[in-house]
């Protein structure tokens, strides 16, 4: 028969403390702190942050509850060479005061040596919690759930107060992320961030201008396209120039069949009883002038004249006048001339009818420059 009174040998062996050592494995064999190697088992492979759950939510006046829907919620935080998963099993509430700020924390504690409320209920420390931070932000051991800023003055709390986007929402190894420009390697765009993306690209762009695709057919799938464009609109005339950009007037002119008077200024005109209109040429003016001037009846058997005035003074000269009986009370085609005219200067001319049967008018037309 064996022996009933077996000896079990036991030794006693010294170790390293496990910050000391360049690389450190995996819970090892008579290790004498399990929980720790335990805790440092994912640090550095689960990241902190928000994996599940942890959602605020208002049920109604003051009170801000965190809450974990259908699952429950987890949560990762890290603490120097550990890490701490935390498991959401039931809501928890915070009553917030009005006029404050508040930063709300996921908390979780561990030391060796330190006993927690999960195992010890007379410990005060407690093992995982949700509470205020304080004014300092975060410590080392928080993640942040939400920020809430309540407006002095008020009884209920509302979505505009709630702030998430300094939550951290992770997905195993990644995180997940609403923002879709950042270089962090880290970070995987969520669904909303590829909505947000498409959306900063294609804005309100019409149906037929929504893609790459076919935006390049709509570019004549032309790879120089800017380059393309950007010289031709170097090229382009500005409107507020109003031709003045034009590098060759001349040739211009000549290409849509305009001459040298194309290069005058627009006549200039002035009409009624008595008028001019003057047509610009080369250096001067052609001015052709006329004048209705009435004139008393002939009855000394003299023609009647009156010295008149013509519109505008001719710059240079009169070079030709020519006068017209009209609105005469009678006509008659025999006697002598009913009327004669002649220059008397640039500005003055004289005009004579030998109209016998009543007052008369005469108009007279010069031509000079």
């Amino acid at each position: 028969m064996g022996n009933k009174n077996q000896i079990v040998a036991a030794s006693v062996n010294t170790f390293p403390s496990t910050d000391t050592l360049p690389l450190v494995a995996d819970v090892q064999y008579r290790e004498p702190f399990t929980s720790g190697a335990l805790n440092r088992k994912l640090k550095g492979i689960l990241q902190p942050g928000i994996y599940s759950g942890f959602t605020p939510t208002l049920p109604g006046g003051m009170v801000l509850r965190i809450e974990s829907e259908q699952t429950e919620g987890s949560a990762s935080v890290d603490i120097g060479p550990y890490q701490i998963s935390i498991r959401q099993q039931s809501a928890i509430d915070l009553t917030l005061a009005a006029g404050t700020t508040n930063l709300v924390v996921l908390e979780a504690n561990y030391a060796l040596g330190q006993e927690t409320y999960q195992v010890n209920s007379s410990s005060s420390v407690q093992a995982a919690q949700i509470k205020i931070a304080d004014n300092n932000g975060l410590m080392h051991n928080q993640i942040e759930l939400c920020k809430v800023t309540v407006p002095a003055g008020v009884t209920e709390l509302n979505g505009s107060m709630v702030d998430i986007t300094g939550r951290i929402n992770k997905a195993i190894g990644i995180s997940l992320s609403s923002s879709f420009d950042s270089s962090n390697e880290n970070i995987a765009a969520n669904s909303n961030a590829v909505k947000l993306g498409l959306e900063s690209i294609i804005g309100s762009a019409p149906i037929d201008m929504n893609t790459l695709e076919k935006i390049t057919k709509a570019l004549g799938n032309d790879p120089e396209f800017i380059t393309n464009i950007t010289k031709e609109l170097a090229d382009k005339l500005s409107k507020s120039e109003n031709g003045n950009d034009i590098p060759n007037k001349d040739l211009f002119r000549k290409n849509i069949g305009l001459g040298e008077a194309a290069k005058l200024d627009a006549p200039t005109l002035f009409t009624n009883d008595n008028g001019y209109v003057s047509f610009p040429l080369s250096g001067q003016s052609l001015i052709i002038q006329w004048r209705a001037v009435p004139i008393l009846q002939n009855t000394g058997g003299n023609m009647a004249s009156v010295i008149a005035v013509w519109p505008i003074a001719f710059p240079t000269a009169c070079l030709t006048i020519l006068q017209a009986l009209t609105y005469s009370m009678d006509y008659s085609g025999s006697s002598f001339p009913h009327s004669s005219a002649r220059i008397l200067n640039n500005s003055q001319f004289q005009v004579a009818s030998g109209y016998r049967a009543s007052k008369s008018t005469v108009i007279v037309w010069g031509i000079g420059y």
